[in-house]
């Protein structure tokens, strides 16, 4: 029964890590599940959201599948406002305006899969390449949004499997 058990285990995080889209693994053949969660509000589901890594080449991932319709507006307003409640070293209108080309509208059931590979944060929407910045604080800044020490505990505690 436990060796049931365990294969169960292993099937589903096994699925579970190909839910990246697979223009990824064209930067990061194989990468690891860490951990899941999700993020509401008033009840309502905005997004889940997984965190992955890569040991060759080294990599973090973060893969967001939407829940409800956002503008890349809101979406960008939202993220900026959560680097400056944590405290972040922002280059406010510098990341601002680089982001604002990036973000895109999103529909219920779209996925925005972000890629960090040292300094260069490369952005996915619906398995598709949407843009490649090569900055380090933003790529540090942008995890640190779901995975820095002012991150929100239980979702971070959540992603980092624990």
């Amino acid at each position: 029964m436990k060796n049931i058990i365990l294969a169960l285990l292993s099937i589903t995080i096994s699925a579970s890590a190909w839910a990246l889209p697979t223009a990824v693994k064209d930067f990061v053949p194989e990468s690891n599940l860490i951990g899941k969660s999700d993020y509401s509000v008033f009840f309502m589901d905005v997004y889940d959201i997984e965190y992955h890594t890569s040991i060759t080449p080294k990599a973090e991932i973060l893969h967001i599948t939407y829940h409800m319709d956002l503008t890349a507006k809101k979406r960008l307003d939202s993220f900026m406002e959560s680097l400056e409640e944590q405290n972040l070293n922002v280059n406010y209108p510098s990341w601002q305006k680089t982001l604002a080309g990036i973000f895109p509208d999103v529909k219920d059931g779209d996925s925005i899969t972000i890629l960090k590979l040292g300094p260069r944060l490369i952005f996915f929407h619906n398995d598709k390449l949407r843009a490649q910045h090569v900055e380090a604080p933003l790529a540090k800044a942008f995890f640190d949004v779901w995975l820095g020490k002012e991150a929100d505990e239980d979702m971070k505690q959540e992603l980092l499997g624990k």
